[in-house]
């Protein structure tokens, strides 16, 4: 398990009690509350900014994670849309993604022309966008109701089988992706993706707009 922007970390407690105790959570500054936890909580947190693009091709994992495990993004910003890709260039892992604020991957995101015209949706796509439309009219067309098609459509060129739910927490931003699956069978096709997903990392290197948050206060750049 690996949460990325775990602010009060109250999840990752819940996951340690629960014996979840291989995994840790990352913000970019601690929070007060941090400090209330059990020491098996406490050393499970980390104060730790993420930079997608210092991943090279030589690494078996993103920096941090390692096979199999569960990444979660609630409401990470700007690492949202990295969340898939770091699940694709981590062999056998998973993620969940609870998106708030609309980016790119390296910037604010802009509704891409065209994009709820296309003839080749996925039935994911279509499934959500009828989800998004009986929460109200103009709901799947909306910066955030497109954000959030966008992002499922990229998660699924990642390789993964995401499904979509509304989640009881309260915020207006409470839909889910989950990528539970990754639909990739052969090692060829396995390989196809992660180089794909290389392409990208080099793609926001070369254009240089990827803005890395600066860890506040005691910053550690290793877990327990």
């Amino acid at each position: 398990m690996s949460s990325q922007r775990c602010g009060n970390g109250l999840l990752v407690h819940i996951l340690v009690s629960m014996g979840y105790t291989d995994g840790f959570g990352i913000d970019v500054r601690a929070r007060k509350t941090w400090e209330l936890f059990p020491p098996e909580t406490q050393s499970r947190l980390q104060v730790y900014s993420y930079d997608p693009t210092t991943i090279t091709t030589s690494s078996s994992c993103p920096p941090l994670l390692r096979p199999g495990m569960f990444i979660i993004g609630n409401h990470t910003d700007e690492m949202t849309p990295w969340l898939p890709i770091l699940a694709t260039l981590c062999p056998d892992a998973s993620f969940l993604s609870i998106p708030c604020c609309p980016w790119d991957l390296d910037q604010k995101f802009v509704k891409p022309r065209g994009f709820h015209k296309r003839s080749d949706k996925l039935p994911a796509e279509e499934e959500l966008e009828r989800k998004l439309e009986a929460r109200g009219p103009g709901g799947s067309t909306s910066l955030y109701g497109t954000y959030l098609q966008w992002h499922l459509h990229e998660a699924f060129e990642c390789g993964f089988d995401v499904e979509t739910e509304v989640l009881r927490i309260p915020s207006s931003r409470n839909w889910a992706l989950i990528g539970r699956r990754n639909v990739v069978a052969t090692p060829d096709e396995q390989e196809r993706r992660r180089e794909a997903a290389f392409a990208k990392i080099k793609a926001v290197q070369e254009r240089g707009l990827f803005k890395t948050r600066s860890p506040e206060g005691k910053a550690t750049q290793e877990h327990h």
